[in-house]
């Protein structure tokens, strides 16, 4: 039997956007890792705020983090893809990680100058103080410091923006290599990748060893497209004002679809495509 791989996004697929509830899920990823099947988080997250989950759900596998920006691997993950080593780095003495994505330091100059020229406000959510982010994520306090280590991707909050304008304004950021992504609760801003770079690159090192592969790919916002058109088998959570996403439906017209939201509808829709579980 080939391998199976499974990349999901966390807020609002694997787990509730508000709550942070994972529900019956980590019951089912144990089964899933029983079954050697990789559980990959696929999240807008900084590495410090998703190894807090990672650690928490035991997923063992690689995880990819701000939009695509990182690939990180546990050095001890008996799920890790076969890869040359040397073309990771050291991130600490647990992981290992492959960056795609630029630092944010490379790019934010330019993106202010586009933001200013276009006589647009914006406030980038991780200098926020304390309280405002909490506020704004509904993260616990001791998990702010984490949410501000940002790397590659920074979230932030427009003023005020109308739909013509937001998309003459991510062409022309596109025209100097960056990208907007819009998530579930804010935008973010990287250089030129989103999750289905990220997704790809893993692809190609667990075909080092595996030739046979199916992807499964969970998620519910706009961020989360191009991972799903990458992937075998998409599959769109419903949001909690039981809608789900516009552009997703749009464009990708074969796709599997929770009924309920997270994280009741994350384990519906493994169910559906792991009929072992």
């Amino acid at each position: 039997m080939g391998l199976r791989i499974i990349f999901t996004d966390l807020d609002s697929s694997l787990i509730d956007r508000d709550t942070y509830e994972y529900g019956e899920n980590k019951i089912i990823i144990d089964k899933l890792i029983d079954l050697k099947i990789p559980v990959v988080l696929c999240t807008s997250k900084t590495i410090e705020e998703t190894i807090t989950f990672y650690n928490l759900l035991k997923t063992e596998s690689p995880f990819i983090v701000e939009n695509g920006g990182a690939i990180l691997f546990n050095k001890n993950s008996r799920l890790n893809p076969e890869a040359n080593v040397k073309i990771f780095e050291e991130f600490n003495s647990d992981y290992l990680i492959y960056k795609i994505g630029k630092h944010y330091k490379e790019f934010i100059n330019d993106f202010n100058e586009i933001i200013h020229n276009n006589n647009l406000k914006i406030r980038f959510i991780h200098e926020l103080r304390d309280d405002e982010i909490i506020r704004l994520t509904n993260i616990k306090e001791s998990n702010v410091e984490d949410f501000r280590k940002r790397r590659y991707d920074l979230p932030f909050v427009f003023e005020k923006i109308s739909r013509e304008k937001y998309f003459s304004l991510s062409s022309e950021l596109n025209k100097i290599g960056l990208r907007i992504h819009k998530g579930g609760r804010f935008y973010h801003i990287t250089s030129d990748y989103d999750k289905s770079n990220a997704v790809l690159k893993l692809i190609e090192f667990y075909k080092r060893n595996n030739n046979h592969i199916k992807t499964i790919g969970i998620g519910d916002s706009q961020n989360d497209l191009n991972m799903l058109k990458t992937v075998d088998l998409p599959c769109l959570i419903k949001k909690k004002d039981n809608i789900y996403e516009e552009v997703i439906i749009k464009e990708i017209k074969k796709i599997i679809k929770s009924n309920n939201p997270a994280p009741d509808g994350w384990k519906e829709v493994i169910k559906v495509v792991i009929k072992e579980v």
